[in-house]
């Protein structure tokens, strides 16, 4: 996740193919769920710095729309948090 982070990538992960770790298997109970089908991650950046990921998962199938659409929602939360930014900065 974090090398397609300093790549300004999004990441699909069929969460299928593996056995989880206890980490992601934990992430996924305190998140109210059990085992995804997919996970999707993307960066959310303000200039250069990548600020927090935006994370995704479920287990309907997923299709190269939805995908694009997530690397969408992480650019402009990005954008948003900048004019947070700075607007607390006046």
């Amino acid at each position: 996740v974090v090398a397609r982070c300093y790549q300004r990538a999004e990441l699909v992960v069929d969460a299928t193919s593996e056995d989880p770790d206890l980490v992601d298997a934990a992430m996924w109970a305190v998140l109210g769920g059990g085992r995804p089908g997919w996970v999707v991650a993307a960066p959310v950046v303000i200039g250069e710095q990548i600020v927090c990921v935006l994370y995704g998962h479920g287990s309907t199938p997923l299709d190269d729309p939805p995908v694009a659409r997530f690397a969408e929602l992480a650019e402009a939360a990005g954008v948003a948090f900048g004019r947070l930014i700075r607007a607390a900065q006046r």
